[in-house]
């Protein structure tokens, strides 16, 4: 008998048995019976879920692809009059595009864009990376990405392709385009976690901020739709 998480495995019968037939699973452990279950997986919704263990079922995170990373790395504060510096990388797009890649010294959190295409290992687009502190990176790098409007331009072109409302699917994105003074702005509003079809169309629910919300169209001001491109 081998011990896989809070399964056994029999080799002899080559079947699976259920940790939830042990007693001292049931008391020495936060496993959910029901996910102990052979054909039972996070809830039964792995679409939103995940449970690596079998102990509790979790938000998921649709890990994509993991950018190339440089081997140059380079430190240096972002925030002024705080203490946390910041550690910037080059990752590089399918296409050989470097864009950037940021992590705080200290209570690092990835945005969406990090979870996505980074595999959580670094922030992307934070709301807090103005248009000057891009040209500070791009100083420091010599890397032409000024603004937030060009890293989020080189993730369009280089790592999705465009979708249109009729067939967009879980896991997809949602763009808002902004025309401000005669310049079009791009902001990531969300990723796709639910689509139901019913009488009246389409319900799309997305996920911004830790938060699964209703998707209105009419709250934003030109919405566009992007998958992730498989070419490789």
């Amino acid at each position: 008998m081998e011990n896989s998480c809070l399964k056994k495995y029999k080799p002899s019968s080559k079947k699976w048995i259920l940790a939830s037939s042990y007693p001292e699973f049931r008391r020495n452990s936060a496993l959910i019976p029901a996910n102990a279950g052979l054909f039972h997986y996070a809830g039964n919704n792995p679409i939103r879920y995940i449970d690596p263990d079998g102990r509790l079922k979790k938000e998921g995170v649709y890990h994509y692809r993991k950018l190339k990373t440089s081997e140059t790395s380079w430190v240096t504060k972002l925030i002024k009059n705080s203490n946390t510096n910041h550690t910037i990388v080059l990752l590089y797009t399918n296409k050989g595009n470097p864009i950037f890649g940021i992590k705080e010294d200290r209570n690092f959190q990835p945005d969406l864009a990090g979870k996505i295409f980074a595999d959580g290992q670094y922030c992307l687009c934070p709301l807090w990376l103005t248009d000057e502190r891009c040209k500070e990176i791009s100083s420091l790098t010599k890397v032409d990405l000024t603004t937030r409007d060009k890293i989020l331009s080189t993730l369009l072109n280089d790592e999705c392709k465009p979708v249109s409302k009729e067939t967009l699917k879980v896991g997809d994105f949602i763009f808002e385009f902004i025309t401000d003074k005669d310049k079009e702005h791009i902001q990531f509003v969300g990723q796709v976690t639910k689509v139901k079809t019913g009488l009246f169309g389409k319900t799309i629910f997305f996920k911004h901020n830790e938060q699964e919300i209703k998707f209105n169209e009419k709250s934003f001001h030109k919405i566009h739709f992007y998958t992730i491109d498989k070419k490789e």
